[in-house]
């Protein structure tokens, strides 16, 4: 239950600094199809890395819909309890929507750190803005502030 509430206010502080940077460009509405590249992108990074994770954890909200899917690709089992596992010496993919400012990944490496279990997890993400403060493990795309022709502010996800 601690790991649970610790990610949610990690993710919360984290989309509190995106919503008063919102209002400057426009908005950038992924796909499914969008959504369903990224995860084969992943997935493929994923199963070429050293690294066999033995669960994945989805950080709520944005990167549960990644974990259902990554969950069903790679063949690993979900759980709601990363604290845990880990803690059990549990190898761990942690996901999450996008790495944008990178606070939300920062928060949960720095305490995994601190306990000495930093080899024990590793991170995916759809998205990674270029100028995040950590980059995941592994990742969908690199953003800039543009796609195409579009220069974006906010991304909407097809589940939002």
């Amino acid at each position: 239950m601690f790991s649970f509430l610790f990610f949610i206010i990690c993710a919360w502080l984290d989309s509190m600094d995106n919503i008063i940077k919102l209002k400057k460009l426009y908005d950038y509405h992924l796909t499914w199809k969008d959504f369903d590249t990224l995860c084969c992108n992943l997935t493929k990074q994923i199963q070429e890395s050293d690294f066999c994770p033995e669960y994945i954890y989805g950080i709520p909200r944005g990167g549960l819909p990644l974990s259902v899917v990554l969950s069903n690709k790679l063949g690993v089992n979900m759980t709601f309890d990363c604290l845990d596992k880990v803690k059990d010496n549990k190898k761990v993919l942690i996901v999450d929507d996008i790495t944008d400012t990178g606070e939300t990944l920062k928060r949960i490496k720095n305490f995994y750190q601190m306990q000495g279990k930093l080899n024990w997890i590793r991170f995916a993400t759809l998205l990674y803005r270029q100028d995040s403060a950590l980059i995941p493990d592994y990742y969908g795309e690199i953003l800039t502030n543009s796609i195409g022709n579009v220069d974006y502010k906010w991304i909407v996800f097809p589940w939002e």
